[in-house]
């Protein structure tokens, strides 16, 4: 898990054999969907 938001811009998949998690990505998807989600 990449736990700093600008640490995604530096390190890619290609540079590591172990799967990565952008934490960045994650937090702005959960955030959309929980926007969405409270929409009548």
């Amino acid at each position: 898990m990449l736990g700093c938001t600008e640490i995604g811009l530096l390190i890619g998949d290609a540079d590591t054999e172990i799967p990565l998690i952008d934490s960045a990505r994650v937090h702005a998807l959960a955030a959309v969907a929980a926007a969405l989600a409270s929409t009548p």
